[in-house]
């Protein structure tokens, strides 16, 4: 299978990262019902299929990974762990919320 690469959209959580693949959301709006703490929402950023994509509030995200096991696209994924002091991921010298960086998804049509 051919490899190709997405931009991911990345949130700093308290308790880790909370990642969005614009390109991959199809706009179900799956996870935003299946969210306990009700802080997914839809973003005026529109996906791959011409539908809104959707963020979240990131100071209120458990981390829970509902959203991400709902997701029938892989579009979303909820990195639990938190970097290691002095380690960086692109981008994350920014505020954090909305950082994109670039990350490969492999077999993806």
């Amino acid at each position: 299978m051919d490899e190709k690469t997405f931009t991911a959209k990345i949130y700093k959580v308290p308790r880790g990262r909370w990642i969005v693949f614009p390109e991959l959301c199809k706009g179900c709006g799956f996870c935003i019902e299946a969210c306990p703490e009700d802080v997914i929402h839809w973003s005026k950023e529109l996906g791959a299929y011409g539908t809104p994509t959707v963020e979240v509030d990131a100071s209120a995200c458990t981390a829970c990974r509902t959203c991400a096991d709902r997701c029938p696209d892989c579009a979303l994924d909820v990195d639990r762990t938190t970097p290691k002091a002095g380690v960086r991921t692109d981008g994350e010298s920014r505020k954090g919320n909305g950082t994109r960086i670039n990350a490969g998804v492999s077999g993806a049509n």
